[in-house]
């Protein structure tokens, strides 16, 4: 999940960093006046507009108003990019939940 706004500049490297993941791509997007839309369309992400008022406020739109069908999401900033090393632990998650309700954890 991706927020976004005027982010031609950027996007493209994090899209293509993380295309090979064959993963849904969520884009919630402030009003791009760039080519922000076009290039998330490019990458097949499915993109929803809500303006902007703050952080908080935009990941929870986003929570919200996507149809996840996932347990986990990674929240990704547009000039971020997914490294070899992260790209290989996504590939490969597999949720271990009895791990996280370890009380070793907390």
């Amino acid at each position: 999940m991706v927020l976004a706004y005027n982010e031609e500049q950027h996007l493209p490297r994090l899209l293509e960093s993380i295309k090979d993941l064959n993963a849904n791509i969520y884009i919630c997007d402030s009003g791009s006046t760039d080519k922000t839309l076009e290039i998330a369309e490019k990458y097949g992400a499915i993109v929803r507009y809500n303006k902007f008022e703050t952080h908080p406020k935009q990941w929870d739109f986003a929570l919200k108003n996507f149809d996840i069908q996932t347990k986990w999401t990674i929240g990704l900033d547009s000039d971020h990019i997914v490294l070899p090393e992260l790209f290989d632990l996504l590939k490969n998650f597999k949720c271990q939940w009895d791990l996280f309700q370890s009380k070793e954890l907390f």
